[in-house]
């Protein structure tokens, strides 16, 4: 109740004036306030005294926030996604050199394929990753793998040993060229994805479907490219340039 009393008021409250909203002794409420304010959900100005609301109020509106905008702009594709593939369907960022899962709606099927919201997994052996870094600039894409280096997995073939950094390259001009990635760094275990692109053509995140090999969905793959495409578009077309910013940050 006292949050939401200095919440709605302009400027802040005093102790007296909240004590005398509430009735209570002021030494009672300068302890509620001061237990509140230690806590950062109010915060009071050291030359007038008064109480507003502090970091952690607008911290905890902000994720309010936050996954509103992840229900609105990014479920609706990947809960089609999922219905019409069976797969488990995923959006990730590029953060600090790792890949960012930022939604992700799994699978109907009994599978082992198992992705979490907020988990994080190395550029270089997801498909997601490498569709992350596959369009940036030459220059841009060769620091990335030096400042954070490529991981002893290689992604390919499956076995132990790191690929080299120009072996690296040569994939992602691949993967440019076609569109899209896919991997396999898990036996049985399969994932496609495509870029997603912001207002100005620029790769901002990305969307990806995983599931085992045997689901007869990979039969299909350029079926399968067309319809992460079309998730891809329609999550653009929701997400403004801020959204994807203030997730890769």
């Amino acid at each position: 109740m006292m949050l939401e009393l200095v919440a709605r008021r302009s400027g802040g409250l005093s102790n007296a004036e909240i004590g005398r909203y509430f009735n209570v002794a002021t030494s009672t409420c300068s302890y509620i306030l001061g237990r509140l304010e230690s806590h950062g959900y109010l915060k009071r100005d050291r030359d007038s005294g008064r109480y507003e609301i502090g970091i952690k109020i607008a911290g905890l509106a902000h994720s309010v926030q936050q996954d509103n905008a992840l229900r609105s702009i990014l479920l609706p594709a990947l809960h089609s996604l999922v219905e019409d593939t069976r797969l488990t369907a995923a959006v990730g960022v590029l953060r600090h050199g790792r890949v960012l899962l930022v939604g992700h709606v799994d699978s109907p099927e009994h599978l082992t394929v198992h992705l979490s919201t907020g988990s994080e997994v190395e550029f270089d052996i997801s498909a997601l990753g490498k569709v992350l870094v596959a369009w940036l600039p030459a220059k841009e894409l060769s620091q990335l793998v030096k400042q954070f280096g490529l991981s002893k997995a290689n992604s390919r073939n499956n076995t132990r040993g790191a690929i080299s950094p120009s072996k690296f390259i040569q994939e992602m001009e691949l993967v440019r060229k076609q569109g899209y990635a896919m991997n396999k760094n898990i036996p049985e275990v399969l994932s496609m994805a495509v870029p997603i692109l912001d207002a100005g053509g620029v790769v901002c995140a990305a969307v990806v479907v995983t599931g085992t090999t045997s689901q007869v969905v990979w039969k299909r793959p350029r079926g399968l490219v067309d319809r992460l495409k079309a998730a891809a578009g329609q999550i653009s077309s929701r997400a403004t340039p801020f959204y994807w910013l203030h997730l890769s940050s």
